[in-house]
């Protein structure tokens, strides 16, 4: 009998000491996916190691809600299971709040990448992109870091800490999947909408003046045959390239700031997408 209670009573102690690390990971997974996704951890290249810190960090004011959670699954005898599928579905919740967070990063990429394929030199000048393993454009570099300063600059760090907090009212820890409507299909295929919109719009002037250039260039070798336009254009297009972006620069800094700005309704476009 003696054997029986010692065995128990260790069970129990195991239970004790077990529920609050199992609730620390739980309320740490839904920031990992965060932290996988959004571009300015990715794109600064920050140690995994260091985001795991953060995560568990930010596990903490949750860890009330993380152990009644855990609480309401009792003595089951899939606990187990359901304690790893909650995790899991904790870290695909994170990465589509770091999706939805990122998209001004993702749409100051896609400029800076039309840009650069209208000026001709996607293949010619290009410089390694550390955090992804591909070759950036230093058009597409220059973007990612003006955006990640003015991110940072405006307290989006603080955005992403709220958004983190407030989606657990959007999307509870023990709910495992949403009630993903016909409208919240919409409303996610609208975000990819608006991203290449809005990308289209801000390299739009840009990539019209440099279509001018060409054509310009075209016809005046039509009309001097003896004229090198191959070497003449590109000389043409960067010195115009210049001209305007220091004409545009205040415009697009607008344009990144508001971008940004969106970012604090975050919460409001999950709820959209998830019921």
């Amino acid at each position: 009998m003696e054997p029986v209670a010692t065995t128990e009573a260790l069970r129990l102690v195991l239970k004790q000491a077990l529920d609050p690390l199992v609730a620390l990971v739980l309320g740490a997974s839904r920031a990992i996916g965060i932290l996988l996704i959004l571009p300015v951890l990715t794109r600064a290249q920050v140690a995994a190691l260091l985001r795991t810190a953060v995560a568990l960090a930010l596990a903490l004011p949750v860890l009330g809600h993380t152990s009644a959670a855990i609480a309401q699954l009792g003595g089951r005898p899939d606990r187990a299971l359901q304690i790893v599928l909650i995790a899991i579905k904790e870290v695909g919740v994170g990465a589509l709040i770091g999706f939805l967070l990122g998209t001004p990063f993702w749409t100051i990429q896609i400029v800076g990448e039309l840009i650069d394929m209208q000026r001709s030199i996607v293949n010619s000048v290009q410089s390694s992109d550390l955090a992804s393993g591909s070759e950036a454009t230093v058009l597409n570099s220059l973007l990612w870091f003006v955006a990640i300063v003015v991110f940072i600059a405006s307290d989006g760090l603080g955005i992403v800490v709220r958004t983190l907090y407030e989606s657990y009212s959007v999307w509870p820890l023990v709910r495992f999947l949403p009630s993903i409507s016909l409208d919240g299909v919409y409303a996610l295929v609208g975000l990819l909408d608006h991203m290449l919109r809005q990308a289209f719009l801000i390299a739009g002037p840009a990539v019209v003046l440099l279509l001018l250039v060409d054509l310009s260039v075209m016809l005046i070798g039509r009309f001097t045959p003896s004229l090198n336009v191959s070497d003449l254009a590109p000389t043409i297009k960067n010195i115009a390239f210049i001209v305007f972006m220091l004409l545009y620069a205040g415009y697009l800094l607008n344009y990144v700031g508001a971008e940004v700005a969106g970012t604090r309704g975050v919460t409001e476009e999950l709820e959209g997408v998830v019921q």
